[in-house]
């Protein structure tokens, strides 16, 4: 996801806004988010007719000593939603649609009960998911040494797959609702014992 970093320290918020609506000229609504967050605490919504708005959010998120962030809103998430695909040792194991969440008037609605639905993604959300999870294995050394993993997608206005962000610390998993998904966590947190086991005898 495109996403522009509006640090605290910054001067000029109204100007690093309308340095990112010239970057995207073509999106007509964005989100201002937190770069530490949950369950879209502190996620707007905006037009490009609500700048000074916009500015108000950057500096709200400021004072709580967050850098804000600035992505394109894309529609697709009204019909689509958002695809959380989970791994385990590095392989996958299941994947949840989740609902939108911002209506157009900044509201921010709470999680119905079907806001998380089990869902087999494509080949190509599986595809880049991977590939998120070798570049992110690059930095932590190997993708195998991730005990768990989450990657959420949106779909863009082609119906392409973007990364729209990765969760390798305590995310959530998901287990409730996806058949077997427990016992596949249980058997990646044998296996990952198994193999430290090993390494400790060979260490001997």
């Amino acid at each position: 996801m495109p996403t522009y970093f509006v640090e605290p320290k910054a001067t000029d918020a109204i100007g690093e806004l309308k340095d990112f609506f010239d970057r995207y000229p073509r999106s007509r609504e964005f989100v201002v988010k937190p770069s530490v967050g949950a369950y879209s605490r502190d996620v707007l919504r905006f037009t490009r007719d609500q700048l000074w708005d916009e500015e108000k959010h950057v500096a709200a998120l400021h004072r709580l000593g967050a850098v804000a962030l600035i992505q394109p809103y894309l529609g697709s998430i009204e019909v689509l939603g958002e695809t959380d695909l989970i791994f385990f040792n590095g392989s996958f194991s299941h994947a949840i649609r989740k609902g939108a969440l911002l209506d157009a008037d900044g509201t921010v609605n709470a999680p119905t009960a079907n806001f998380r639905q089990s869902r087999m993604p494509g080949d190509d959300e599986i595809a880049l998911a991977t590939d998120a999870l070798i570049a992110t294995g690059k930095i932590v050394s190997e993708i195998s040494e991730l005990l768990y993993a989450r990657v959420d997608l949106v779909k863009d206005d082609a119906g392409n797959p973007i990364l729209l962000e990765m969760e390798i610390s305590e995310p959530l998993l998901s287990l409730p609702f996806c058949e077997g998904s427990a016992d596949r966590f249980a058997q990646a947190i044998s296996e990952r014992f198994k193999a430290y086991q090993r390494l400790e005898l060979i260490s001997v």
